[in-house]
């Protein structure tokens, strides 16, 4: 029942409306994921993981650097309209 309410009410919104939203959404998720990331790098630097970035804690802070400002872009992008 909340489901199709939900859906009811989206299908009241623009197309352009429900990309930008769903833009910011995902763009908000990768920041958590962001921060996730650094606070594990920080907190527990030597814990075995799966994956690994290649240069430790420089190379994790590279990653955050080149991986921030497109963040920023696309909220930029989501919030222009």
């Amino acid at each position: 029942l909340v489901m199709t309410t939900v859906q009811m009410l989206l299908l009241l919104l623009t197309f352009d409306y429900l990309v930008q939203l769903s833009t910011l959404l995902h763009v908000v998720v990768y920041w958590w994921q962001l921060a996730a990331f650094m606070r594990l790098k920080m907190r527990w630097p030597d814990l075995p993981r799966l994956y690994t970035v290649p240069g430790g804690r420089p190379g994790a802070w590279l990653l955050c650097a080149l991986k921030a400002p497109v963040l920023v872009l696309l909220v930029i992008s989501a919030c222009a309209d």
